[in-house]
């Protein structure tokens, strides 16, 4: 019954909380944040950083995997204590202070929380946790989705903790996860001085060789596997068989030019590991092809086939800049200039004002969004209108809406993105 092992071992990592062996294009990531923290168990340390990406782009998976490994290192046994909190659950400061009192096994003191500070109920909490110990515990804070927490009144939380973490006599290290690209701007002044500004930055942008490395990690077992003659048939079929069938590339492919991102992947593979059996315990090529060929369609496309003439136009003039410009800035007015030039005389031209209405639309829909490689600090202070923007769909995706709508002059327009290397 190896398979069903197998098996098992496969819907964990898709499905839960099961972790690949490597993580290709995370290692640098997984080493820079294990360096910290182990620097700063060993050493008594206090830091603070932030994990910032889009959603799907390998935060919490290095993030699991570095706790992880200081959970397996036996010198760091009782060393250190983990707070996670989450400002989707823990939605005030009270909450927050209750939730990191249950993780900690201490208890409130409610009288001091409604007449003292914050401050001091915050540091009575953490004192509590060397009583008893002859070693110095460091404490790591885990705060997911940190762009709530910077709605809390007054945002006391984070300033207390990023005040403490700037102390030697509680060594504390606080690891912030959020998706939002300009959340340090939404810290009070008071708050981001006490940041300690180091960032560990994660990226969508995946080469395909390097999504091929990433499907080939969640679909190998592990060297801890049981059985060693299945493990290596296994990995053997997957690497030489099943990654090396044209028909699946060119399926993979076609994912990988609608996201990038590892949740999507995983979501993906997890249908032909559900058809390993008894009688077919390595699934065959055919079977993985069959199931990355299903319809597979995220919410962009619905949207997409929602929009207006002008809509479409103007993710088209985007699509052709970033393709003719590539890693340099585009802002709406050149955007606009693109769309009035290719435009012209193939389809009907709107007013400046009415393409200003469709790039909103466009923005809130987040079909466009502000480009984090090129806005910095101080980016609120320029017009909107010549922002940088970055393009939040696939070429291909442009052209199946272009090509499969009724109400669009399909040819006009499939001529103008056609002329472009999708994708």
């Amino acid at each position: 019954m190896s398979w069903l092992g197998a098996q098992q071992v496969l819907r964990s990592r898709l499905f839960g909380d099961g972790l690949p062996e490597c993580m290709p294009g995370l290692d640098g990531h997984y080493r820079q944040l294990l360096e910290l923290l182990q620097r700063g168990i060993a050493y008594g340390q206090s830091t603070s950083v932030l994990l910032n990406g889009p959603r799907g782009s390998g935060k919490s998976l290095v993030l699991r995997r570095v706790l992880d490994q200081l959970n397996a290192d036996p010198a760091l046994d009782g060393s250190y204590t983990v707070v996670q909190l989450n400002g989707l659950v823990q939605t005030d400061t009270r909450v927050s202070l209750h939730s990191i009192a249950n993780q900690i096994n201490q208890a409130i003191d409610e009288e001091q929380l409604e007449t003292g500070s914050l401050a001091d109920c915050l540091t009575s909490l953490l004192k509590a946790l060397k009583k008893g110990s002859s070693k110095q515990q460091s404490i790591i804070f885990v705060l997911d989705e940190f762009q709530e927490f910077t709605g809390f009144s007054d945002q006391r939380l984070l300033y207390n903790l990023f005040d403490v973490a700037q102390t030697i006599a509680t060594p504390l290290t606080v690891i912030a996860l959020s998706p939002h690209v300009t959340v340090l701007e939404l810290l009070e002044k008071r708050v981001r001085s006490r940041f300690s500004q180091r960032t560990i930055c994660f990226r969508h942008s995946l080469s395909f060789p390097l999504y091929l490395d990433i499907c080939r990690a969640l679909l190998f077992l592990p060297s801890t596997f049981p059985d060693t003659a299945f493990r290596d048939a296994w990995n053997k079929h997957i690497h030489e068989t099943v990654l090396l069938d044209q028909g699946v590339k060119d399926s993979l492919q076609y994912q990988h030019e609608l996201s990038h991102c590892i949740w999507d992947l995983r979501r993906l593979l997890s249908i032909p590991i559900c058809y390993m059996s008894e009688s077919e315990p390595l699934v065959r090529t055919n079977t993985f092809l069959q199931s990355l060929s299903q319809p597979y369609e995220d919410g962009k496309m619905t949207m997409l086939r929602g929009l207006t003439l002008a809509d479409i136009c103007l993710l088209v003039s985007l699509l052709r800049l970033s393709t003719h410009q590539r890693h340099r800035p585009i802002n709406f007015e050149m955007v606009y200039h693109d769309y009035t030039k290719f435009a012209a005389g193939r389809v009907h031209l709107v007013s400046k004002s009415a393409a200003v209405k469709a790039f909103e639309h466009l923005l809130s829909l987040r079909l466009i969004t502000w480009d984090s490689q090129h806005n910095r600090r101080g980016a609120k202070n320029i017009p909107k209108l010549f922002r940088p923007i970055a393009l939040c769909v696939s070429g291909t995706q442009i052209r199946d809406v272009i090509h499969n709508s009724t109400q669009f002059p399909s040819m006009e327009l499939l001529r103008a993105a056609n002329a472009l290397t999708l994708g």
